[in-house]
């Protein structure tokens, strides 16, 4: 029996250029920059233009979302930053081949469909937003937040980008 050569795992992390950001977070390329002037973005440069990750096309949706809701900006992008790992990770995961899966995204991190930020400044990772409740009723705090689905706001990006977020590529090791 010969033994079998073992295989050296590559992920590539595509990036894209603003005008697919805009067609994917439906966000307009003169909010981007002015959100960029003023601090709220922070963009890759490759010459004059921006290149953004699914990090930040993460961070982008989720503030898109949240000022839509009426979150003031303030707590928008705290809450954005924080979701956007996770947001990440599930597009990610969705624009991969499902035995890929495991190789992509957040590494010894707990992945929680939800993100809860919470009115006290609390921020917890929760598979179901009523165990969250549930427990912040037994503390006696109040369950006043914001929850954000990361996953389908992954999902939703890896469904409108123009190719796939993630590429992971399987070589022979030499």
């Amino acid at each position: 029996m010969t033994p079998t050569r073992p295989t050296q795992i590559i992920i590539h992390r595509e990036t894209f250029e603003a005008p697919e950001v805009e067609a994917i977070t439906g966000i307009a390329q003169v909010v981007m920059r002015d959100w960029r002037r003023r601090g709220l973005l922070k963009t890759k440069m490759v010459g004059r233009r921006g290149v953004f990750g699914a990090l930040d096309i993460g961070y982008l949706i989720t503030l898109r979302d949240l000022t839509a809701q009426g979150v003031a900006v303030g707590d928008a992008v705290i809450a954005a930053g924080a979701a956007a790992p996770l947001v990440e990770t599930f597009a990610e995961i969705a624009s991969c081949a499902k035995e890929d899966a495991p190789f992509v995204g957040l590494h010894g991190s707990r992945l929680a469909r939800f993100l809860i930020v919470a009115r006290d400044g609390d921020i917890v990772r929760a598979g179901r937003v009523e165990e969250w409740i549930a427990q912040r009723d037994k503390e006696g705090k109040t369950a006043s937040c914001i929850v954000i689905d990361c996953k389908s706001l992954g999902e939703e990006i890896a469904r409108l980008a123009p190719r796939q977020v993630v590429i992971v590529e399987r070589r022979a090791a030499e």
